[in-house]
C-alpha cells in the first residue's frame, strides 16, 4: 500500500556491476540526476560508476506526481525580481529546450499533453500577472476563464501551458540508466556509500538530493529534506483530467494517468514542519486531506490503490545547488533541482549535464579554461558547423572551427579558443577581457560569463548562514 504506483511498474534489468576497481568519477545517487549525469560523462569517455543505496528511481525520482513543467520553483514573476529579468527569461528558455532533450529521451514514459495552473479567487490576480508576463516575454501561454466540471467548483481561472508534459518518472529514470549503461557507464544497485573516503575515484558527484545525509557535513545543513506524500486511486471509468494540474503554488497536484488512476499529491502546508523530514512514510494527517481533495474532484470518495511518499532537497533561497564545493577538490554536488516537487527532473537533467561537461573540461589544457560562456543548446550556432568537438579537443576539425571563429567573433567581440559542442547544450571557451554585459545582443540570453569551470549555480550564489559560508569558504 505504501509503495509508489510509478515503481510498481516491472524494472528492466541492468547489466551487473561491480563496485571494485578505479573510476574517473563515481556518483552517488542513481535517481534522475545521478543518471543523467553519469551518461553524459560516460558519453564523453570517462569510466563512470554510480552507487545506488537501493535500486534505480527508488527515490524522489520514482516517487513525484509525474508533472514536466518548464520554468522554476518560483512563479516567473517572482524569479524575474530575484534573479534579474533576461536571467529569468532564459532559465524558462533553457527549461523549454530540456522538456524537448527529456522528450528525446524518455520515449513512451513522456507525453507532450501540456499543463494547467488552476487559480482559486484567492490567487488569480497573481496568476493572471504572471500569465501576462509570460506573454509579454513571448512563452506561450493560454488564458482559460471558464473551467469545466469538476473544477468550476473549485476554481475561477487557469493558465495552460501547452508544451509541458506528464511522466511516468520511474519508467524514465530507469530509461535513463539503461542508456548510462549501453554508454559504458556501470550502476552499481544496492551499494550504499557511507563514506566519500571509500570512493576509488578522481572526482565524486553527489546526487542524492533530499536523501543526502551523513556524506557531507556542510551539505547536511545546505540541504534540507521535505516529504512530498501522493496517493493514487483505482483506474476510474471516465477521462476526467487530459493533462497535469496543480494549484495552490504547488501544495495541490494531480494527474491522470494514460490507465485512468488519478496520481494526486501535496497538502503538505496541512502540516507543515512535519513535513520537514527525511522520514519516508505516509501520515494520516496529510493523507486524509488528499483523499478530501480526491472526492470533491470526484465527486465521490475515491477507491485508494496506493499511497506512498518521496523526499526532495530544499535550499532557502530555492535554487538548486549544481558546481563544485568549495575547498573540496575533486567533489562536486547536483542537488534541488526538484524544488516544488512537481518539477521532476526538467532542472535535474540540465544540472547533470553541466556538472558532467565541468567534470569534463577538466581534462582540457588549463589554458582553454580561462571562462566559459554557456548559451544552453544555440542552434544557430551548432548548424554553423558539421562536427562535434569533443570536449579533450582530440576532434576538432581547423577548417570549420575557423568557420565558426569568423563568424562569432564579429558579433560577440569574443576571442574563441575552445568549443564544446554537446547534444544538450553547447558552450565557448573564452577569455575574460568583455564582460557578460557588453556582450553583443544576440549573445544576451546567455546565462553569464564566468571564471574557472562553473560557478553560475555554484553554492556560492545561495544565501548561506555565516557559519555555513565559513565551512565552505565562500
Amino acid at each position: 500500500m505504501t509503495e509508489s504506483y510509478w515503481l510498481a511498474e516491472p524494472a528492466q534489468v541492468l547489466a551487473a556491476a561491480h563496485a571494485e576497481g578505479r573510476a574517473d568519477v563515481a556518483v552517488v545517487g542513481a535517481g534522475v540526476t545521478g543518471c543523467a549525469c553519469a551518461l553524459a560523462l560516460a558519453e564523453g569517455g570517462l569510466l563512470v560508476r554510480v552507487h545506488e543505496e537501493r535500486r534505480v528511481a527508488s527515490g524522489a525520482s520514482g516517487r513525484n506526481g509525474g508533472f514536466a513543467l518548464r520554468g522554476a520553483a518560483m512563479p516567473y514573476p517572482w524569479a524575474g525580481r530575484e534573479l534579474g529579468h533576461e536571467t529569468a527569461a532564459e532559465l524558462w528558455r533553457l527549461s523549454e529546450r530540456y522538456l524537448d532533450r527529456m522528450e528525446e529521451l524518455a520515449g513512451d514514459a513522456f507525453r507532450r499533453v501540456g499543463s494547467l495552473r488552476l487559480a482559486d479567487a484567492e490567487e488569480l490576480d497573481e496568476v493572471r500577472a504572471e500569465y501576462e508576463a509570460l506573454r509579454e516575454d513571448g512563452f506561450a501561454a493560454d488564458w482559460v476563464d471558464r473551467l469545466e466540471p469538476p473544477l468550476d467548483d473549485l476554481f475561477v481561472a487557469a493558465i495552460r501551458h501547452p508544451g509541458d508534459g506528464a511522466l511516468q518518472p520511474a519508467r524514465w529514470v530507469r530509461r535513463l540508466a539503461a542508456q548510462a549503461v549501453a554508454a559504458g557507464a556501470r550502476i552499481v544497485e544496492e551499494s550504499r556509500v557511507v563514506s566519500l573516503d571509500a570512493l576509488d575515484a578522481d572526482q565524486v558527484v553527489i546526487a542524492t538530493d533530499g536523501y543526502t545525509r551523513d556524506l557531507f557535513e556542510p551539505l547536511d545543513r545546505a540541504i534540507r529534506p521535505v516529504r512530498g506524500q501522493v496517493l493514487a486511486t483505482e483506474p476510474l471509468e471516465r477521462r476526467l483530467f487530459d493533462c497535469p494540474h496543480y494549484a495552490r503554488h504547488g501544495f495541490d497536484y494531480w494527474q491522470q494517468t494514460p490507465e485512468g488512476n488519478l496520481v494526486l499529491g501535496g497538502r503538505r502546508d496541512a502540516s507543515l514542519e512535519e513535513e520537514y523530514t527525511g522520514e519516508e512514510a505516509v501520515t494520516d494527517a496529510i493523507q486524509q486531506e488528499l483523499e478530501g481533495l480526491a472526492a470533491r474532484l470526484l465527486g465521490e470518495p475515491p477507491r485508494i490503490a496506493y499511497r506512498w511518499s518521496g523526499i526532495f532537497g530544499a535550499t532557502e533561497d530555492r535554487l538548486p545547488l549544481a558546481g563544485p564545493i568549495p575547498g573540496r577538490e575533486g567533489l562536486w554536488v547536483a542537488a534541488c533541482a526538484h524544488a516544488l516537487g512537481h518539477r521532476c527532473a526538467l532542472v535535474a537533467l540540465p544540472d547533470a549535464e553541466l556538472i558532467a561537461l565541468c567534470v569534463l573540461s577538466l581534462r582540457e589544457p588549463p589554458h582553454v579554461r580561462d571562462g566559459h560562456l554557456v548559451l544552453g543548446i544555440a542552434p544557430e550556432l551548432a548548424d554553423a558547423v558539421d562536427f562535434r568537438v569533443d570536449v579533450i579537443g582530440l576532434e576538432v576539425d581547423h577548417d570549420a572551427l575557423l568557420a565558426l571563429t569568423r563568424r562569432i567573433e564579429p558579433a560577440a567581440g569574443l576571442a574563441l579558443e575552445h568549443v564544446v559542442l554537446g547534444r544538450a547544450l553547447v558552450t565557448i571557451s573564452v577569455g575574460l577581457e568583455l564582460p557578460a554585459g557588453e556582450l553583443a545582443p544576440e549573445f544576451h540570453r546567455a546565462l553569464g560569463v564566468v571564471g574557472g569551470n562553473f560557478h553560475v549555480h555554484d553554492l556560492a550564489l545561495h544565501t548561506l548562514s555565516p557559519s555555513l559560508a565559513e565551512d565552505f569558504d565562500c
